[in-house]
């Protein structure tokens, strides 16, 4: 955050012309023309750190520093080995540990350790397997191997205050709430495990969650959505890459790698991975409606370039929760009963309705504290906006709402947003006119693409393409007010598919009311 990412910014677009010749070196070996922060964290830096862990720091330092082209070129090929050699470790130690625990009884925290270095555990590597075994039993974890310790915690136990409640076990210890460190006495292995499980017991069991930033279908994943999120990296500590809720039926799913380990699975038409979950295979089948905690990534293959995600976490259908900051927060509270999902009990007054009742009609009635049922929104793909205009008004009024939308009205729904033109769509719309060929979409859509690329002094009042100029095309207001309809049509129909009553209602009041 703050000067840390402009800092990040300036070095990465720096990083191809560095004098270190080491690092020049281990980016042509890992044929990286330019490095992203992800390319950093998951390539460059773990090849570096690798030296460290493996009791090798010099070597590290020896390829940054070089003056030497030939060494720097040797010390990047010999580090890729010794990290593919760290991985060989990690992934021994974390199957020696997870044998060693299932001996043992469930308790509110990992302790365990390599007694009389009998597994010949390397310190170095135990850091990287608290953390995946924290992942897989979601508790504070705590390794030992040869006088050593690592510990890794969850949201809400840490790992550092752990320590210190141990101290007296302890020779000495430094960290903080996530990740922490110290050095025992073989002997003090069994006292401090009994006070760790003290400290621990002090809080409720953890559960794991996933905190998602939106919504979306696989149709949403394009490459407008891609590039946005391109434009606010570089993602890191306190700034995470957008993570998403993608709720999507089966088409294809099957473990890869070695001993499956990983699942690549199809949602929609969107083709992605989740890995280290392959085991996850036999608990789904083709078909299944599944919700997906993703990450957006691009694929290149044989020149070819193609958007796939990356789950985080996998979970059969199930409605989510709200978690809104203050500030978002609408003037109405939750469970106000200001707008329903579903029809009213049937005892209850209402007034039945094949379509949505103008403002004028609601006024007229006089249905003021009177019950509404939606069965059905107007999709007039001439005046789209009239839709919003009119909900939004009927929402302040002293009237509850009963929002019954069919299947057939969400896909319509969906449609809908489709009316308003994304930055590819004016794309295409532009060298459509270029080639003097006809509109490739709907007469309304090619007449919104129309305006907005006059907005941009892309297009004369002719139509005719103004040649050689570029502009941002976020400079028009139509596109800009067209997209935040677009969403907002995506929102509603994500909300009432996705969201329970109170959490739908306070969705719709922040996305159709709030300032």
């Amino acid at each position: 955050m703050g000067e840390n990412q402009a800092l990040v910014t300036e070095g990465l677009k720096r990083m191809p012309q560095s004098r270190s010749l080491g690092l020049k070196a281990i980016l042509q070996h890992n044929k990286l023309s330019e490095a992203s922060a992800r390319d950093v964290a998951f390539v460059i830096a773990p090849r570096i750190n690798a030296a460290g862990r493996l009791g090798e720091a010099d070597k590290a330092l020896e390829m940054l520093t070089t003056a030497s082209e030939r060494r720097a070129r040797e010390l990047a090929v010999y580090l890729d080995a010794r990290n593919s050699y760290r991985r060989q470790l990690q992934d021994s130690m974390l199957e020696e540990a997870l044998a060693d625990l299932a001996g043992l009884p469930d308790g509110p925290a990992v302790v365990i350790a390599d007694i009389d270095g009998a597994r010949d555990w390397n310190p170095g590597i135990m850091g990287i397997v608290a953390s995946d075994i924290l992942e897989k039993l979601y508790k504070p974890v705590f390794i030992i191997a040869k006088g050593k310790g690592s510990v890794r915690s969850v949201r809400g136990i840490s790992a550092v205050e752990g320590l210190r409640y141990s101290a007296s076990e302890l020779k000495r210890f430094g960290g903080h709430s996530q990740a922490a460190g110290f050095a025992i006495g073989e002997k003090n292995i069994e006292a401090f495990r009994e006070k760790i499980y003290e400290y621990c017991h002090q809080f409720p069991r953890p559960q794991p969650f996933v905190t998602l930033d939106a919504l979306i279908g696989a149709g949403e994943v394009d490459y407008d959505l891609f590039e946005a999120m391109a434009r606010l990296e570089p993602y890191g500590e306190g700034h995470p890459a957008p993570l998403f809720a993608l709720s999507e039926s089966i088409s294809s799913l099957r473990s890869v790698g070695q001993q499956g380990k990983h699942l690549q699975l199809r949602l929609g038409d969107l083709k992605g991975v989740a890995w280290q979950k392959g085991e996850l295979a036999k608990n789904y089948q083709l078909g299944q409606k599944l919700h997906a905690a993703i990450s957006i990534r691009e694929n290149a293959w044989q020149g070819k370039k193609s958007l796939e995600f990356v789950a985080e976490d996998l979970k059969a259908e199930v409605e989510f929760s709200l978690l809104l900051p203050k500030h978002f927060d609408h003037q109405e509270q939750p469970n106000s009963n200001k707008i329903t999902k579903g029809r009213p009990p049937t005892q209850q007054p209402s007034l039945e309705l094949a379509e949505f009742l103008s403002l004028d009609e609601v006024q007229r009635k006089n249905l003021s504290q009177s019950v509404l049922v939606m069965q059905k929104l107007p999709l007039d793909l001439h005046e789209p906006l009239e839709l919003f205009k009119t909900f939004e008004e009927i929402l302040r009024l002293d009237v509850r709402l009963w929002l019954e939308l069919s299947a057939l009205s969400l896909h319509e729904l969906e449609n809908l947003a489709l009316v308003y033109p994304s930055v590819s769509d004016l794309r295409l719309a532009f060298v459509a006119l270029q080639r003097q060929q006809s509109q490739p979409f709907e007469t309304h859509k090619a007449k919104l693409c129309l305006k907005i690329l006059q907005e941009l002094d892309l297009v004369d009042e002719r139509g005719v393409v103004k040649r050689g100029e570029k502009r941002d095309p976020y400079g028009s207001s139509s596109l800009r007010k067209g997209l935040i309809e677009r969403y907002k049509l995506r929102a509603l129909v994500n909300s009432y598919k996705h969201l329970d009553g109170a959490n739908f209602e306070q969705s719709i009041l922040n996305l159709f009311l709030a300032s």
